[in-house]
């Protein structure tokens, strides 16, 4: 509901399921989905097996055909300007292949807003000390540089966002919009 409440209204909205087929869970995805099949903006894509989160998105990378990809997991929501002021950004900020928000994150309930780092440029130091708090529903690519590093790895079960992040960081930089635009939900 949060990528179809964007007030930028140019989007393209794939749900990649990953589920196991013939499972609770992808059937409980497809009775959902089955709400939205004559949305035109959504597209509605189903893996014959679980191949996990880098496949997923990988799958939605290359299925897409917007210039710009963001993601945004089931259990997260943006906020109802995030597209529409990330593209502004990286339309105003030409030096950037990519940018990211600030996060606030949702524990049990608790909130934690996470605005003392915005930094930007090349963070791969940060990144791999374990500094930065990008999180993957905060981040927006132009496809051509995700294309570029090859997208995800689907050799990564897990942090396969560091993983993206540290490949992208070896050529690119990224900027900051200082913003809370993206809820985290853990």
């Amino acid at each position: 509901e949060s990528a179809l409440n964007q007030s930028y209204r140019n989007i393209e909205i794939l749900v990649i399921d990953d589920n196991q087929a013939l499972s609770e869970h992808r059937k409980k995805t497809e009775a959902l989905m089955e709400e939205y099949k004559n949305n035109s903006r959504i597209k509605y894509i189903q893996h014959t097996k679980n191949l996990n989160g880098a496949a997923a998105r990988n799958t939605g990378i290359t299925n897409s055909k917007g210039e710009l990809i963001a993601f945004l997991d089931d259990d997260d929501e943006w906020e109802e300007q995030k597209i529409a002021r990330q593209v502004a950004y990286l339309l105003n900020n030409k030096i950037y292949d990519a940018c990211y928000c600030l996060s606030i994150k949702n524990t049990n309930g608790l909130t934690y807003s996470y605005s003392h780092y915005n930094k930007s440029g090349s963070l791969s130091a940060d990144l791999l000390s374990l500094q930065s708090e990008i999180y993957t529903p905060s981040l927006m690519f132009y496809k051509d540089a995700l294309l570029a590093i090859n997208c995800f790895d689907e050799a990564f079960t897990r942090h396969q966002d560091f993983e993206l992040l540290a490949k992208y960081f070896r050529t690119y930089k990224i900027g900051c919009l200082p913003e809370h635009l993206v809820t985290v939900h853990t």
